[in-house]
């Protein structure tokens, strides 16, 4: 599974899932301060799932009809709640391999997963 991490995804967490073996590219060391868009195109182009705390990917993918192409993992949590559980956060991207074509929400008590439009 290959991972794209969205600028606010905690640098603490990237590089954790990168010594666990997770492949993920972090869009704050390859393309800094880039808009959403630009993120979901490289998304698209990487054939990478985004990870993210911003719930704005949400109404793109569904309101306007933009998503990458791999899928979206959204963690409703803070930054700082999901670098506290890091062992949470690793245990659930190794839980499934079924992230390709979704949208999920991952809340500490629930995972939630829909389809991406068109997908």
């Amino acid at each position: 599974m290959r991972f794209l991490a969205d600028e606010n995804f905690p640098g603490y967490v990237v590089r954790s899932l990168r010594e666990r073996g997770f492949d993920v590219e972090w869009i704050s060391e390859i393309s800094p301060s880039v808009g959403d868009s630009l993120v979901v195109q490289i998304s698209r182009e990487t054939d990478r799932t985004l990870l993210t705390l911003d719930k704005g990917f949400g109404d793109m993918a569904f309101r306007q009809g933009i998503y990458p192409v791999a899928g979206v993992i959204l963690f409703r949590l803070r930054a700082s709640q999901l670098e506290n559980n890091l062992e949470f956060a690793i245990d659930t991207l190794e839980s499934r391999s079924d992230w390709t074509g979704k949208f999920t929400v991952v809340e500490i008590d629930k995972i939630r997963s829909v389809p991406l439009p068109d997908s």
